[in-house]
């Protein structure tokens, strides 16, 4: 979790991705 949280902090824009890409897999 931790790396993860990073990451987001880290790139913004590949965690908004990421959601986005999680939302249309799961409606």
């Amino acid at each position: 979790p931790g790396s993860r949280r990073k990451l987001i902090e880290f790139s913004p824009t590949l965690t908004m991705m990421t959601m986005m890409k999680k939302r249309v897999k799961s409606p």
